[in-house]
Order: structure tokens, then C-alpha cells, then sequence
């Protein structure tokens, strides 16, 4: 009965914390002054860090994207769906917008080709699939799409060069994705085209070497009936406005 009643007073003393850290307390001030102080080193040991929320999507997508190729043999679809799903989630749970949003995008995009090169599968089927799933789970949730496409080829970009995949071929995947995106979903595929090519050049230029070489000159034909026209930088154009 003691050790039942001690434990009692532990969840109350937890939940006595919380509420003051929801108050703005710090976590140890809120701990310190609870009505167990004396316990704190005991709740302290038993609680574990929590996961950052950015490597927590990058690792549900990719453990998603493993899971579904494993299953069906399909990267694009599993993409697609994959990617797609995860932001209506997301988006919808955290209402992220802005820098938020792009940066969820920019992670969702990230798990999907670690996944896909985990598996040994095409990245490029990963790269134009992402981006086919951004599009539509944007779409879904109601937001502008242009700067999340443009996030989600800068991301796809990036990645590949992490596994050490072909960033030019990569690059193009990601376009061709924007482009089948957008006419299923009833957007205008030059500028779709256009801020997944933007994106791209800009990734690559994060990357650095010759990668701005090798995405510039994948891009520079005309891909799926749609000529890509690179608009860059976006800040320049926002002075000159």
C-alpha cells in the first residue's frame, strides 16, 4: 500500500511539472519546486530525450518507403503515396507554413531517398515520385505549391549526393516529377517545371564541386514536352521587384 501510494504521488508530482513547464517554466525549475523534489534525479533518469522532430520525419519515411518497395517492387508509387501522406499528416497537424512547411517538405523528401537507396531501388523513380507526392499533398491541404516543389528538389538533390547517387539524372527526375504532378493536378506545368529546376540548381549549389555543372546540363533540354526555364536567384528577384 506504501509503495502504491508513493507512486501516487509521483504521477502527481509529474503532472504538477507539466503544467508549470506549460506555464513557461523550465523543465529542471519546474522539477526542483515540484512536491517531490527529492525524487528529481529518479524522474530525470527515467525520462529519455525526445526525438527531434526533423530526424523523426526523415526516419518514419524512410522506414515507410523501405516497407512499401520491399512490399510491392514500386518506387514511384511508393513515393508518391508515401511522401504525399506524410505531409497532409504533418502539414495538418502542425499547420506548418513558411520556412515550417518547406523545411518539413525539404525532410519528407530527405527519408524518401535514403529509404529508396537503402533498398538498392532507383533513386530516380524516388526523385520524381517525391515530387509527384508533394505537389499533391500540398494540394490537398490547400497551400501554395510553387516554394514547397522548389524545397523538394533543392532536398532530392541534396540526398542523392548523400548516398552518393547521380545528382544531375536526380535533378531531372525531380522535374519530370513536377511536371507529371502538376497536370494530375491541374497546375500550370512550366512553373512547376520551373521551381523544381530552381530548386535543384540551388541544392546543388549547397553541394558545391561540380554538381551545379551536372544539374545545369541535365536540365538544359527540354523535358517531357515542357521547356525548363531556371529562375534564380530568388532573392535578386525579390529586390527587383
Amino acid at each position: 500500500m506504501c509503495s502504491l501510494h508513493r507512486f501516487r504521488q509521483l504521477l502527481d508530482a509529474r503532472a504538477w511539472s507539466a503544467r508549470l513547464k506549460l506555464c513557461g517554466v523550465q523543465r529542471d525549475v519546474a522539477l526542483r519546486n515540484s512536491p517531490l523534489h527529492s525524487e528529481i534525479p529518479s524522474l530525470i533518469q527515467e525520462e529519455d530525450p525526445p526525438m527531434p522532430e526533423q530526424k523523426h520525419i526523415v526516419e518514419t519515411v524512410k522506414s515507410g518507403i523501405i516497407e512499401s518497395i520491399r512490399g510491392t517492387g514500386e518506387v514511384v508509387d511508393a513515393a508518391v503515396s508515401t511522401v504525399s501522406g506524410t505531409l497532409v499528416n504533418t502539414i495538418k497537424g502542425t499547420g506548418a507554413v513558411g520556412a515550417a512547411l518547406t523545411g518539413t517538405v525539404s525532410d519528407v523528401l530527405r527519408g524518401a531517398i535514403l529509404g529508396t537507396a537503402h533498398t538498392g531501388a532507383d533513386i530516380r523513380d524516388a526523385a520524381k515520385g517525391g515530387v509527384i507526392g508533394v505537389i499533391r499533398g500540398t494540394k490537398e491541404v490547400g497551400v501554395e505549391a510553387s516554394e514547397s516543389i522548389s524545397a523538394g528538389a533543392r532536398s532530392v538533390v541534396k540526398s542523392v549526393a548523400e548516398v552518393g547517387g547521380d545528382v544531375g539524372s536526380a535533378a531531372r527526375s525531380a522535374v519530370e516529377g513536377s511536371i507529371t504532378g502538376a497536370k494530375q493536378m491541374g497546375l500550370k506545368a512550366e512553373d512547376a517545371a520551373s521551381a523544381a529546376a530552381s530548386g535543384a540548381i540551388k541544392g546543388a549549389g549547397e553541394i558545391g564541386g561540380t554538381a551545379v555543372e551536372q544539374v545545369r546540363k541535365a536540365l538544359t533540354d527540354v523535358i517531357a514536352g515542357v521547356k525548363v526555364v531556371v529562375k534564380e536567384p530568388f532573392k535578386s528577384e525579390r529586390k527587383a521587384g
